[in-house]
């Protein structure tokens, strides 16, 4: 109904206009009238005037359903005393229009809208629903637990970590299970979609901090260490990481895992040079380089190593990962004495074997 009444508590000057355009002198509407009553507005399709704060506010089952469903029109007696508009502003259900009116538009101002309270309620209940589901994700990945299973065919019902702690957590926390009730069923959060997104959200803001700790390290050099595994897809994944110093203490932290598609030095430089790129990472600060001894990493001339530095136009020297050393000292060791690789069999016998007793014993119960 608003977009064809016209108001006097917008535009005084516009309504008079738009009234005079209407109407002559005589038994009609006149425009003189909303300055003597603030509440008056006036339809000019149908000839009939409203009272702004009943139409809004009002009771229809009230004697005043004039001013506020069917209009007023009875412009001979608009004026008259204990008639008109001065009876229906002296009305007792008007007078509670006026005051709904008077403590809404103060709510507005405040932002204590009675619709703004609920919305903010609700809010808060989504926001506690969505922040339960990444508390759920982030234990999972930080336990390093699978989130997702088997899917039950017959019961509909996703058996993987995620969803089963999910459900149980439901049980266990009451408003949470209340939240849960305003949840569209179209926007659950519980997909596996959502699950590895929150998983790379995490992912960007530990990221983000490493770069950041970075950039505050007592000096900007850094060493760049890289190392590969496969999985159990048999893909190659490489493992890049940073070393730094700050507090005057050396810190090593990972930075990223990449799925290599290619396994030669050419493809792992420019798989470097690309993530320190993106995380504006300055290269003239690479201080040294630090991989294992394979001959695609350590080669002196299609090595990593070489290649990174014939990439960068300098020296960067290349250090043989302390671990990896030590490693193969064991390995030359257990291979040169005897007694050392008995020693070992008979700890991986051992190992496996109470790994076998463990598991037949937890079959029998």
């Amino acid at each position: 109904m608003d977009s064809w009444v016209i108001k006097t508590t917008k535009n005084s000057s516009q309504n008079t206009t738009e009234y005079n355009k209407m109407s002559e002198s005589g038994r009609s509407f006149r425009s003189q009238w909303f300055k003597l009553f603030d509440w008056l507005e006036y339809c000019p399709e149908k000839n009939v005037a409203f009272c702004y704060p009943c139409r809004i506010f009002g009771n229809n089952e009230t004697k005043e359903i004039a001013f506020s469903v069917t209009g007023y029109s009875n412009w001979k007696k608009a004026l008259a005393n204990n008639k008109g508009f001065y009876k229906h502003q002296s009305s007792s259900s008007h007078r509670i229009c006026i005051t709904k009116l008077v403590d809404k538009q103060k709510r507005v101002e405040t932002t204590t809208e009675i619709s703004t309270l609920l919305n903010e309620n609700v809010l808060e209940k989504h926001r506690y629903y969505v922040k339960s589901i990444f508390e759920i994700i982030i234990f999972l990945v930080v336990n390093e637990l699978p989130l997702r299973g088997d899917f039950d065919l017959e019961m509909h019902e996703d058996k993987g970590l995620f969803q089963s702690l999910f459900r149980y957590t439901l049980k266990k926390d009451t408003k949470l299970a209340e939240c849960a009730k305003l949840i569209p069923q179209n926007a659950t959060y519980l997909s596996p979609f959502i699950q590895n997104e929150t998983i790379n959200i995490m992912h960007n803001a530990v990221q983000n901090s490493v770069v950041e700790d970075l950039k505050n390290a007592d000096v900007p050099w850094y060493t760049i260490m890289e190392d590969g595994t496969k999985d159990n897809n048999n893909r190659e994944n490489i493992a890049i990481a940073i070393r730094y110093v700050k507090n005057g203490k050396p810190i090593e932290s990972l930075l990223a895992i990449k799925n290599a598609t290619n396994l030669n030095a050419a493809y792992f430089v420019q798989m470097t040079l690309d993530l320190l790129k993106s995380l504006n990472i300055n290269t003239d600060y690479m201080l040294s380089q630090c991989y294992d001894g394979a001959s695609v990493m350590s080669g002196t001339k299609g090595g990593v190593q070489a290649l990174m530095q014939k990439k960068l136009n300098r020296t960067i020297p290349y250090v043989h990962c302390y671990n990896h050393q030590l490693h193969l000292v064991i390995v030359k060791a257990v291979s040169e004495v005897t007694e050392i690789g008995h020693f070992f069999d008979q700890c991986t016998a051992l190992l496996l074997g109470k790994a076998v007793t463990t598991k037949i014993i937890f079959l029998g119960n």
